[in-house]
C-alpha cells in the first residue's frame, strides 16, 4: 500500500455515530426522491446535448486531504461512488497560483506567471485572461459560471479597473473575500472576447449558502436554456478564521470534538520535537513554537474569539465544512430532480492544502505532504467507482479532464494530463511516474520539490535540500539529504529536477535575516569605496536579463544587465530598497513572454 491511504479514512473517535445519522438521513431522502422520479410527472430530464455532458466543480479553500471525511454527503454520496483520486496534489501549494493554473488550462505557475498571491509575482494582476478554459467553454457553447472566490486580489482590482469581470463567463458571481458575515461581490457576465464591468456588491449572508444558492438558482435556468454548463462554486471554507454557520447538529459536532486533543492531526508531524534537519526558516520559525497560530494568535494571548487553543481551530474548519457539505447535497439533489445528475461530471476538490502544527507550522505554501496534497473525487458519466493510486495533480490535470469531457483539445504545451481514461478505468499504456512541485512565496523561502511513491526531494533558494523517504516516514520527521548511502539518489534526483526549476534568484544562507524577510539584505556598502555584489539567478532558460527601475537605482552603482553584477562607488550614505527584477529567455505558451521573477532587496550605505 502505498503512503497516505490510511490517512483518508481517518476519523476522530465519536464520529462514527454522527456520520451514521446523516447517512441514514441521505439514504432515505435518496429512495424517497427516487420514488417521486419514478411516479412523478412534474420532473423532466433536460440534459446536456449528447456526449458533452455538464461539468460542476466544487472548489474549497485550504482544506487538507484528512478532512474530507468529515462531510456526510460527500463521503455517502461522492466518494462511495465517484472515483477517488488517493494520491492528489497540486503544484504549487498557494491559493491564487493553484486557481490561476486551474483556469489558464493546466500550466504550471513559471508558465502563467502567477507565482505567489500578490503583486508583483502574482496575484489577479498577472493573470493573463484572454485564452483560459472558460473562454474556450464558451466558445465551444457551454454556459460558464464563476460563483464564489476567483483570484487574489481581485476585490481591490475590481475596484480600481472599469473592466473589472475576465471574459468568458456567462455568469460571474466573483469575490476574493475571506470574510465570514459581510462581503463585497462583483456580479456580471461577460463574452469570450473582451472583459465587462459591474460595480462591487455588499453582501450579508453566510458565504456557503449564499454561493450554493446561487449555484441552484444558475443550474435551474441552465437547464431551460437547454445548454450544457461549466460551473466552478468556490466556497471560503475553511479559510481561516473558518467561522460555522451554526446550523442544524454544527454545535454538537463542536462540543463533541473541541475537546481532548484528539484530532487526527495531532497524531503526525504535529509540534515536531526535533526540526534541527530542516531548513534555516523553519529552524527560526519553531523558536517561536507555543502550540498556537503565530500568524493569528501573538505569543502570550488567548486565541481570537472562539479559537482558544489549536483544537478549537480545527474544529471550527471541520464545522464550516458541514455547511459546504449541505450546499453539495443540495444542489446534488436539485440535478436528480431536473433528471441530470448522470449527466454532469461532478468535481470535489480544494486548492492545496494546510499544516496545522505539523513541523510547528501553520500555513500553506511548504513542499510537506499536508500543504500539496487535496482530496479529489469525481463523479462522471461512464466513471467506475474505484481507488485510483496513480499520482495526478489538480490543478494540471482537472482543466484538461474538463475539456476531453467537452470533446475539446488540450492548450499547447498544457503540463496537465485527462484523468478520464482513469475515471472511466481504461486500460493505460503509462502514467506518469513522478511529479514537479515549486513555491515562490516572499517572505518564505521559493523552493522546487519531486515526489514519486517514495522519495520527496526538495531544493531550496538558499542552497539547502531534504529528502524523504515516504515509505518509512510518511510524516516526514527525517530529512535524509546528508545520508551519505543515499548520496547517489540525491544526485540522480537533483540531475532530474534541475531542468524542471522554474526562474529564481539565489538567497545565499550568509544573506539570510532572521525577522522580516519580504525585504533581503545585502551587504553594507560604504560612501567612497568600490562595492560589487554578484546576484544569481537560477532556473528558467539562460541566458538572463536583470534590471532595477530607473528610480530605485542605488546613486553610483550600475547594474550590469546580462551578468547581474552590482557595481560601483557609492555616493551617499542611505538605506536603499529597490526591486530586482530578472527575466530568462524563455516563452511562455500562455502569454507569449520570458519567464520575470521580482524580488526586493534593501543596501545600506553608511558613511
Amino acid at each position: 500500500m502505498h503512503v497516505g491511504r490510511s490517512a483518508l479514512g481517518c476519523v476522530v473517535a465519536g464520529w462514527d455515530g454522527f456520520v451514521a445519522l446523516r447517512r441514514g438521513v441521505c439514504r432515505a431522502f435518496w429512495v424517497l426522491l427516487l420514488v417521486v422520479g419514478l411516479h412523478g410527472s412534474q420532473v423532466r430530464a433536460f440534459g446536456p446535448p449528447a456526449g458533452r455532458p455538464n461539468v460542476l466543480i466544487f472548489l474549497t479553500d485550504d482544506q487538507r486531504y484528512d478532512e474530507v471525511d468529515f462531510m456526510p454527503f460527500v463521503v455517502d454520496e461522492l466518494k462511495k461512488r465517484g472515483t477517488v483520486f488517493v494520491h492528489a496534489f497540486v503544484s504549487n501549494p498557494v491559493c491564487c497560483p493553484v486557481r490561476a493554473s486551474l483556469l489558464a488550462g493546466g500550466f504550471y505557475s513559471q508558465k502563467t506567471g502567477v507565482l505567489t498571491n500578490a503583486a508583483p509575482n502574482g496575484g489577479v494582476w498577472t493573470f493573463h485572461e484572454d485564452n483560459t478554459l472558460p473562454t474556450r467553454l464558451q466558445r465551444a457553447g457551454y454556459r460558464t459560471a464563476l460563483i464564489g472566490k476567483y483570484l487574489n486580489g481581485y476585490l481591490s482590482y475590481a475596484a480600481s479597473r472599469q473592466n473589472n469581470i475576465p471574459p468568458g463567463w456567462s455568469d460571474f458571481y466573483g469575490t476574493a473575500s475571506n470574510n465570514w458575515e459581510q462581503w463585497q461581490i462583483v456580479i456580471g457576465s461577460t463574452g469570450p472576447d473582451a472583459p465587462g464591468s459591474a460595480p462591487l456588491t455588499w453582501v450579508r449572508e453566510y458565504p456557503s449558502r449564499y454561493f450554493g444558492r446561487t449555484a441552484r438558482s444558475l443550474i435551474g435556468r441552465y437547464v431551460r436554456e437547454g445548454r450544457p454548463f461549466f460551473m466552478v462554486v468556490a466556497f471560503t471554507a475553511p479559510h481561516t478564521p473558518a467561522i460555522p454557520s451554526r446550523e442544524d447538529r454544527d454545535d454538537e459536532v463542536y462540543n463533541e470534538f473541541a475537546t481532548g486533543g484528539n484530532f487526527v492531526y495531532r497524531g503526525r508531524g504535529w509540534g515536531e520535537a526535533d526540526v534541527s534537519d530542516k531548513p534555516l526558516h523553519i529552524r527560526q520559525a519553531a523558536q517561536g513554537w507555543w502550540n498556537g497560530d503565530p500568524d493569528y494568535y501573538p505569543p502570550g494571548a488567548e486565541f481570537l474569539p472562539g479559537h482558544r487553543t489549536p483544537d478549537d481551530l480545527v474544529a471550527h474548519r471541520i464545522q464550516s465544512l458541514l455547511s459546504v457539505d449541505r450546499e453539495i447535497r443540495q444542489t446534488c439533489e436539485l440535478l436528480e430532480k431536473l433528471g441530470i445528475l448522470d449527466d454532469t461530471v461532478i468535481v470535489f476538490t480544494s486548492d492545496h492544502g494546510y499544516l496545522l502544527g505539523e513541523h510547528r507550522i501553520f500555513m500553506k505554501r511548504y513542499p510537506y505532504e499536508e500543504a500539496i496534497r487535496v482530496p479529489l473525487i469525481i463523479r462522471a458519466p461512464g466513471g467506475v467507482h474505484r481507488y485510483v493510486d496513480h499520482l495526478v495533480q489538480m490543478d494540471l490535470d482537472l482543466p484538461n479532464t474538463v475539456l476531453d469531457y467537452a470533446g475539446l483539445r488540450p492548450f499547447r504545451g498544457t503540463d496537465g494530463l485527462s484523468l478520464r481514461p482513469l475515471i472511466e478505468a481504461r486500460p493505460l499504456r503509462r502514467w506518469r511516474e513522478w511529479l514537479y512541485f515549486e513555491s515562490y512565496a516572499p517572505p518564505f523561502v521559493d523552493w522546487f520539490a519531486i515526489r514519486d511513491f517514495r522519495w520527496k526531494y526538495v531544493e531550496y533558494a538558499t542552497g539547502e535540500r531534504e529528502l524523504y523517504d515516504l515509505e518509512t516516514d510518511p510524516y516526514e520527521l527525517e530529512n535524509r539529504a546528508s545520508d551519505e548511502s543515499l548520496a547517489t539518489l540525491v544526485r540522480e534526483l537533483a540531475r532530474r529536477l534541475a531542468p524542471l526549476k522554474g526562474l529564481h534568484i539565489r538567497i545565499p544562507l550568509s544573506q539570510f535575516p532572521e525577522g522580516n524577510r519580504r525585504v533581503m539584505p545585502l551587504p553594507d556598502a560604504y560612501v567612497g569605496q568600490p562595492y560589487r555584489f554578484q546576484f544569481k539567478a537560477e532556473g528558467g532558460r539562460p541566458p538572463y536579463r536583470w534590471s532595477i527601475p530607473r528610480p530605485q537605482r542605488v546613486p553610483g552603482l550600475t547594474l550590469d544587465r546580462q551578468t547581474g553584477l552590482l557595481a560601483g562607488v557609492p555616493e551617499q550614505a542611505f538605506g536603499y530598497n529597490f526591486d530586482l527584477i530578472v527575466e530568462d529567455s524563455s516563452q511562455s505558451p500562455v502569454h507569449g513572454g520570458p519567464q520575470r521573477y521580482i524580488r526586493r532587496f534593501r543596501l545600506v550605505v553608511r558613511p
